[in-house]
């Protein structure tokens, strides 16, 4: 469910190409200024008029990528 820019919610099919955890790469189905809809999915249904605020499910920050080592390099024996 989708949020649109009259702040009515509206039933799409969004097409989605891959995830990450639970980050979504969606590449069909929203606008600009559409807010997709991640909780309280069972408070609403399409048409109705809604006030959308910022998700509260998601962590603030993405962790930072963990860093690349090299094995081969000061092993013993070489």
């Amino acid at each position: 469910l989708v949020v649109g820019p009259d702040n009515k919610v509206e039933l799409r099919q969004l097409k989605a190409s891959r995830t990450v955890g639970n980050q979504w790469l969606v590449d069909d189905g929203l606008k600009a200024g559409d807010r997709l809809i991640t909780e309280g999915l069972q408070f609403v249904k399409p048409g109705i008029e809604v006030k959308a605020s910022e998700a509260t499910n998601v962590p603030a920050k993405n962790p930072a990528p963990a860093q690349a080592t090299d094995k081969a390099a000061g092993g013993k024996g070489e």
